[in-house]
């Protein structure tokens, strides 16, 4: 009976165009859609619904609403600043809806997928080691091969629309004119259009620059801080410390290099697409190959270091790109995992 409440909630509701419902129909509709397990629909409808807020008591019941489509996406740590958010702005509204009991929740969820977390690290750290001490025999590879090893998981992901990967064989392929279209419509998408913005891409987007993140918490963690900070404004405080609790719990199995494995790797698939649809020349291509490739050298010892470095990387910016989701994180780091130890990596020579 109660679902169907929802439901003609939901219809009743939907009729009226998104930009002419009020705050309370945005709630009262995002509340419904959670009820009614459409989580997406209610996350949809959350979307700019803050802007519509005019008091405390309003953006109190806004992140009531953020606190419930984070928790039911298994996004934890975003719940409970929301739920935090309710207590700050409507101490009277968050004691009456007894909002500790949430909080005090999702504590307990938050330290218990860290320490699942933990131990999945301390495995992947235990894999990596036994399939290098496995490799007796190395391959040799030229300094070209070399650079797309690097790139291994760019190399193995397939671009939106495609049906192949770009592999790790040929170098100096080129896509035929339509792929190279679809390409460059792509890298549109993240600001690519010519040479310029291709570097000034891989310079500062955070999809391929997470290391510095790394950098700034292991810093912390060893108690010689990059920054202070206690200079952080709210928000950017509580990203740090969700960073410093995730991290923690690889910190001690990174290599010196971090995990700027994850950088280079996502650097030089950028630039493949880049030279495979024209527009990186062979030489700006070679160039850059060539710094990426030096780098790493520079930064780790051999393919062990750099599986490493890679995998925490990976999980640090998944970690990220889910709104600091746990469980999302340590599933990519697993899948990653299987990917990288059934490849050919650790036969090579560094």
């Amino acid at each position: 009976m109660e679902n169907e409440n929802y439901t003609k909630t939901i219809s009743e509701l939907e009729i009226i165009p998104r930009e002419k419902r009020t705050l309370g129909q945005r709630l009262a509709l995002t509340d419904a859609y959670i009820r009614t397990n459409e989580f997406q629909k209610a996350n949809d409808e959350l979307y700019g619904a803050d802007e519509l807020c005019e008091t405390p008591q309003q953006l109190a019941r806004y992140s009531i609403m953020r606190a419930m489509t984070c928790s039911c996406a298994d996004h934890i740590f975003a719940a409970r600043k929301f739920f935090k958010d309710v207590e700050k702005l409507d101490p009277d509204y968050a004691k009456a809806i007894e909002v500790n009991i949430p909080i005090a929740d999702a504590d307990k969820q938050i330290e218990k997928e860290l320490n699942q977390f933990g131990e999945l690290c301390a495995a992947v750290d235990k894999d990596v080691k036994k399939r290098c001490g496995e490799s007796t025999e190395k391959k040799a590879l030229s300094d070209e091969q070399f650079a797309l090893y690097l790139g291994f998981f760019p190399a193995i992901r397939k671009v939106p629309g495609f049906d192949s990967v770009i592999g790790l064989d040929d170098v100096f392929s080129k896509y035929d004119d339509a792929d190279s279209v679809k390409v460059r419509e792509w890298l549109e998408d993240f600001g690519v259009t010519d040479v310029d913005s291709f570097f000034k891409f891989i310079q500062n987007d955070p999809k391929c620059n997470i290391s510095s993140m790394a950098n700034d918490v292991t810093a912390y963690l060893n108690g010689k801080p990059n920054f202070d900070v206690s200079e952080l404004d709210e928000n950017g405080a509580d990203a740090f410390q969700n960073a410093v609790s995730f991290i923690k719990r690889f910190a001690e199995y990174l290599p010196e290099g971090g995990v700027m494995a994850w950088d280079l790797g996502e650097k030089i698939g950028f630039a493949r697409h880049a030279y495979k649809c024209g527009i990186l020349s062979n030489t700006d291509y070679m160039t850059g190959l060539d710094a990426l490739s030096g780098q790493a050298k520079k930064s780790f010892s051999g393919w062990e270091e750099y599986m490493r470095s890679l995998l925490f990387g990976a999980a640090l910016f998944m970690f990220r790109l889910d709104n600091f989701g746990i469980s999302s994180a340590a599933e990519f780091l697993s899948n990653m995992t299987s990917m990288l130890l059934k490849s050919d990596i650790a036969d090579m020579e560094w």
